[in-house]
């Protein structure tokens, strides 16, 4: 398997199972974390890329979001994880991520799922911080 961050969130969103049972098979993230954040992050970004794809724009960012949301649920695995990031990125694209992150899943924006979205920043700040540690010890 070889999809992009996009392509295998879409592929996730249409077939659930199997998109699963892929899932438990990766060792690594797909390529192009770093632009699905900013596509999911940007409404204007995500319309546009939704049409290029002739997809629902509200289908097209609930596939991202369930994708970002089983990502971030392995940050026990690799605190990587917990940023949407590939295993050994620098602190640069830890922190973009964590920014990106905190505006996806910014409670504001998710009225009826507020307390999970809570979880969800703490995860991200917690992943933040233990790859802060990491890298500057390193």
């Amino acid at each position: 398997m070889n999809k992009s961050a996009i392509q295998f969130a879409l592929y996730l969103h249409q077939y659930p199972e199997a998109g699963l049972q892929q899932w438990q098979m990766m060792r690594t993230l797909p390529q192009g974390m770093s632009d699905m954040l900013q596509i999911a992050a940007s409404g204007q970004k995500r319309a546009e890329v939704a049409d290029s794809l002739g997809i629902d724009e509200k289908s097209f960012q609930q596939a991202l979001i369930k994708f970002l949301q089983l990502v971030i649920s392995d940050h026990q695995k690799s605190p990587y994880r917990g940023l949407a990031a590939r295993d050994n990125v620098s602190l640069d694209i830890c922190t973009k991520h964590k920014k990106l992150l905190q505006n996806i899943f910014h409670p504001d924006k998710f009225h009826d799922e507020k307390s999970r979205l809570s979880e969800h920043m703490c995860i991200i700040s917690l992943s933040h911080k233990q790859q802060c540690q990491f890298l500057l010890v390193y």
